[in-house]
């Protein structure tokens, strides 16, 4: 299951994408104004275990009563995602600079992350609206909506600027990140292996 990034940001429609914009904004001055005065040394998981529940509750607050919005809460492992005019699904998690998110990996997760089929699930591409911060955690330095299959982000797009990467070439979903990275590794080998082939000394 793929979309390409203009099809994604047509069917969001620009209102919706301010509102999830909003919401990581809106949660991470929740953490500011409340939370990081008693709590001002939390360590990763515990700073983004904060946020995610602070999201979590501002997207409740805009998209509850929304038309065409549909709630799917603690699915897949404790997921909480949208599900866009039976279109899209949107997923809210950490981004890492590489534009890769970080979980506790289960079969269904995994295959969720792939965008394969998992049993029970509508057969919609999944997005992640994403936060990435500084690197001391004292900022929050970017939020976009993705589109991840694996741990391969095929395109991002920057919610507070508007700009975006150019889509690539889709990988193929059957093929895992790791698998893609042994394969790359070992053409890499080869071209080394021939390149020595060439040069080397005759009668070695």
């Amino acid at each position: 299951m793929t979309v390409e990034h203009d099809d994604a940001v047509d069917l969001i429609g620009p209102d919706r994408l301010g509102q999830l914009k909003a919401c990581v904004l809106g949660a991470w001055e929740d953490w500011e104004s409340h939370f990081q005065a008693i709590l001002p040394m939390p360590s990763a998981v515990g700073l983004a275990n904060i946020l995610r529940e602070a999201v979590v509750q501002r997207v409740r607050a805009a998209f509850g009563d929304q038309a065409g919005v549909d709630i799917r809460d603690n699915v897949l492992g404790g997921r909480f995602l949208l599900i866009l005019d039976s279109a899209l699904v949107v997923q809210f998690r950490k981004l890492t600079k590489n534009f890769r998110t970080v979980n506790n990996p289960t079969a269904a997760s995994d295959a969720f992350d792939r965008q394969e089929s998992v049993e029970g699930f509508p057969a919609l591409p999944r997005l992640t609206v994403g936060y990435q911060l500084s690197n001391y955690r004292t900022e929050l330095a970017g939020v976009y909506l993705a589109f991840l299959i694996g741990k391969e982000c095929v395109w991002y797009h920057d919610l507070a600027t508007g700009e975006s990467t150019l889509s690539i070439e889709f990988p193929d979903i059957e093929e895992s990140a790791a698998e893609q990275e042994a394969k790359e590794a070992e053409e890499r080998r080869k071209t080394e292996a021939g390149h020595e082939d060439e040069t080397g000394t005759e009668g070695v």
